[in-house]
């Protein structure tokens, strides 16, 4: 059985070397980084959950309870492994977090292990790399006795770039190491079986013709991204098409860019969109090995049954979503859309390059960007619906409490009132008659840090002047506007 160690470099640029050289180019993939605060610290990914706020950065990991006003670092000097975060996954009861930097000696990716917290980050379980022993490289699957998969003895090209929660099973895409899950935070990994490629189901009733599983022989086992659907369906984007399962990784169908018209077969990113009304799954797909493939986005609203496809020729990195929206950050801006055919293209920040954009519940839209610990910056004037604000890691920019002279004014039928909140309040907008009584109360919420604009109507109003109040912590502020009509 033949071992993947530190001579294997050459090897898998011969078999593979477009994906291996493009993959070790590609700006979001962790990178070596020292332990010491680095300003220019990349940001990849972002998970918003409430006020929460994770960031997968080239230098660990920051953590904010406050949407961005106070952050917390995690390193491999607390808790973490070394280098950057290649993988995240969060959810109520548990945070993973994958680690990877670049072998000095061979300038290729390594994982560096994973870390797991019951405790929203407050302590943390690392474990090392999942690595084969010559007696994980035998196996049984369904019917078939004594399958044999190349065993991965070293952490080179074996680091998770994306990682998956279901109910008490982390999976993690690991590259040449596949797909892999455990049932108890790391301490035991089982392998996953995934097609070959010549193959484009996958069933424990199947009657397998080859016995050996091979990465090298297969772009289908080499894995970069997997997403959870419910409680049983289970995607995986892998250099050779995206996979789904309904049973929880036991059986598989494969979709290809030749067989059902994926822009591409590289699956960078997966994501799902779940509505009342839709499910939709959308993935981020490059060109592997042929020419026909392009890069862009390809989707599917009925389980994969048809795919469709959007964004020709705009690279990206993630997808997101919210209610019906899904958004796509790309080398050439941002992106969205309700349905898949129509787009809307925005600059937040006058960077081409996005790495991950995330509406958090509070209308803002926090964007990850190549450029130093900077996450989201300025107005988005496009998109009049999204407040975007600017935050850095070390600290928030200096904002005030501020209530702005309404405008128009004098107004018919309708003006805007803007006001500045610097930190997580509840706000009450309310308008008055000039002798103090209650007209209207246009605001009464929990805001997050930013700069809102309400839109009033009037039209039920009287001509006159009114009196216009905000209301937040220990500020308050009064204007004066004036109706015609």
């Amino acid at each position: 059985m033949i071992e993947l160690g530190r001579n294997s470099f050459g090897l898998w640029r011969m078999v593979f070397p477009p994906l291996v050289i493009t993959l070790l180019l590609l700006p979001q993939l962790c990178r070596a980084q020292d332990n010491s605060f680095v300003e220019a610290a990349v940001t990849s990914d972002i998970d918003i959950q409430g006020a929460n706020v994770w960031l997968a950065t080239s230098n660990g990991a920051d953590y904010s309870h406050d949407l961005g006003m106070t952050w917390v670092h995690y390193g491999a000097g607390n808790g973490l492994g070394e280098g950057g975060v290649c993988g995240l996954s969060v959810s109520n009861n548990l945070i993973v977090i994958a680690t990877s930097l670049v072998d000095s000696n061979y300038s290729i990716p390594m994982g560096t292990g994973l870390s797991f917290s019951t405790s929203n980050g407050t302590s943390w379980t690392h474990v090392p790399q999942p690595i084969d022993s010559s007696g994980d490289t035998i196996l049984s699957y369904g019917i078939n006795d004594s399958l044999r998969i190349l065993p991965i003895h070293t952490s080179q090209y074996n680091l998770a770039y994306d990682v998956a929660q279901q109910n008490d099973t982390v999976w993690i895409a690991s590259y040449v190491a596949g797909l892999r899950k455990t049932t108890d935070n790391g301490q035991h990994w089982q392998r996953v079986l995934l097609p070959l490629d010549d193959m484009y189901h996958l069933s424990p009733t199947d009657t397998l013709r080859t016995k050996n599983f091979d990465p090298r022989l297969n772009l289908n086992l080499l894995v970069f991204s997997v997403a959870v659907e419910n409680d049983s369906i289970l995607w995986c984007g892998t250099a050779g098409g995206i996979n789904k399962s309904t049973d929880r990784g036991l059986s598989w169908s494969r979709y290809t860019a030749q067989l059902n018209g994926l822009t591409g077969n590289w699956g960078v990113a997966l994501h799902g969109q779940t509505t009342p009304q839709k499910h939709v799954v959308w993935a981020s797909t490059w060109p592997a090995n042929d020419p026909s493939e392009r890069i862009g986005i390809s989707f599917s609203s009925d389980g994969g049954a048809t795919w469709q496809t959007a964004l020709s020729g705009r690279k990206s990195w993630n997808i997101s979503s919210q209610g019906d929206t899904v958004m796509v950050p790309t080398d050439n801006g941002l992106y969205r859309s309700v349905d898949g055919h129509s787009w809307e293209y925005f600059q937040p920040l006058g960077h081409d390059t996005l790495y991950d954009a995330v509406k958090d519940s509070y209308g803002g839209l926090w964007v990850a960007t190549p450029h130093g610990n900077e996450v989201f910056s300025d107005r988005a004037e496009l998109w009049s619906d999204t407040t975007v604000v600017s935050v850095k890691r070390e600290e928030a920019r200096p904002l005030k409490y501020r209530l702005g002279q309404n405008y128009p004014n004098p107004f018919n039928p309708s003006t805007t009132i803007s006001f500045t909140v610097p930190r997580f309040s509840h706000v009450t907008l309310s308008v008055y008659t000039i002798l103090g009584q209650l007209v209207q109360t246009v605001v009464n919420e929990n805001k997050a840090p930013g700069v809102y604009h309400v839109q009033v109507d009037g039209s039920r109003w009287g001509t006159g002047v009114y009196f216009y109040r905000l209301s937040a912590g220990n500020f308050v502020q009064t204007r004066k506007m004036a109706l015609v009509q």
